[in-house]
């Protein structure tokens, strides 16, 4: 089963290895992602940390959620199961929606946002992005919402 504990500022080159190695500097990860409008969140799975949830705060009442995971950790079902409680949560305490940009080529993060109830809303060259709302999860969700609590 995986579970989220708050990550550890430390912890956060472990995440820039999984996600943005080829993309920018450590230094300039790290100084982006540990703006106050951030939260991270490290998965983890019998003690060991195999990914990160990230929150980015966009507005009074929304976010987007980003999930790095170790190459090949990826557990669709349990991650996905992960991800709904951390909707039910942000939901429960007001917010109204969640986006996600996902890299055209990552199909399983893809298949991830579509098993979690979002719907596609847009797409450039390189990106497409994901949203559900309050609304929309819980017309989904409401009974599997009902069985967690």
């Amino acid at each position: 089963m995986l579970a989220l504990e708050p990550l550890k500022p430390e912890q956060l080159r472990q995440v820039y290895e999984w996600d943005a190695p080829h993309m920018e500097s450590f230094e300039s990860y790290a100084r982006r992602l540990s703006r106050p409008h951030w939260a991270h969140y490290g998965i983890q799975e019998n003690g060991d940390r195999i990914g990160c949830i990230s929150l980015e705060l966009t507005g009074l009442d929304a976010c987007q959620l980003h999930v790095t995971m170790q190459p090949r950790a990826a557990k669709l079902a349990e991650l996905r199961e992960l991800i709904l409680s951390v909707g039910q949560h942000l939901f429960d305490s007001g917010f109204q929606a969640i986006r996600t940009e996902i890299c055209k080529e990552n199909r399983a993060a893809k298949m991830l946002a579509l098993l979690c109830g979002m719907r596609k809303t847009d797409a450039d060259e390189r990106y497409q992005r994901f949203l559900i709302t309050k609304e929309e999860f819980y017309g989904r969700w409401c009974e599997e919402v009902t069985l967690r609590q």
